[in-house]
């Protein structure tokens, strides 16, 4: 199968967030008074299940209203740069490639809307995709289906010609959701009790973007 219309998950797949992510959670338990810290070892095995689960499972005990406690968290993101040591070593030269020989890309994320765009605007990947689409009202979250075929709808393909790139069990069954084939980073926030059963596995972002662009010269000279 040649892919034209690749899907890139973003937390542990474009952008390492668990640092950024473990010292805001480090702010919020030191304004309760609390010794403990959050590091990115502690956020890792929470990345991929969404805000609420990681805001509730390391802020443990200090964790007051669930739905307070996020919007405060979103707010952090929100109103602070996304350090450019967030992304991973490749991700920008790599997606600059794929655009270069017209391949169609996308990021697909249970981080809300405006969260994905910021992230995806201040890391300087907008020049490179032609859909974000982040949780929202009325759009049920991965593994659900529904967000990669929105992503699909935007970039004028098909579960035939699309690609789901991604780092977790999460990930994984949505693409098996919409038919995709799935190819996991080995790099970014699986389940420790996850048993990966990709496409195909790769230990970097060059990696992946060299297996796409053989598969794609292959297709040229096809």
């Amino acid at each position: 199968m040649n892919f034209r219309h690749i899907v890139f998950d973003l937390d542990g797949t474009l952008v390492d967030s668990a640092i950024h992510n473990a010292a805001i959670l480090s702010e919020m338990l030191a304004e309760r008074g609390s010794e403990r810290r959050v590091t990115r070892a502690d956020a890792i095995p929470h990345m991929s299940y969404g805000g609420p689960h990681l805001v509730t499972h390391l802020l443990g005990a200090e964790c007051g209203d669930e739905m307070v406690e996020v919007a405060d968290f979103r707010a952090r993101l929100a109103a602070r740069p996304t350090p450019e040591t967030c992304i991973y070593p490749g991700v920008r030269s790599g997606m600059a490639k794929l655009a270069a020989q017209g391949l169609v890309m996308g990021v697909c994320s249970n981080k809300p809307q405006h969260l994905c765009d910021k992230i995806v605007g201040e890391l300087g990947l907008h020049q490179f995709v032609a859909s974000v689409v982040g949780s929202r009202d009325g759009l049920p979250a991965k593994p659900h289906r529904a967000m990669l075929d929105l992503n699909l709808a935007d970039m004028g393909g098909t579960a035939a010609t699309g690609l789901l790139v991604g780092d977790s069990e999460v990930d994984h069954a949505t693409a098996e959701a919409a038919g995709l084939p799935f190819w996991l980073v080995s790099y970014g926030y699986p389940g420790k009790d996850w048993v990966a059963t990709a496409d195909a596995c790769f230990a970097s972002f060059g990696d992946v973007v060299a297996a796409i662009l053989a598969r794609d010269g292959e297709r040229a000279s096809a």
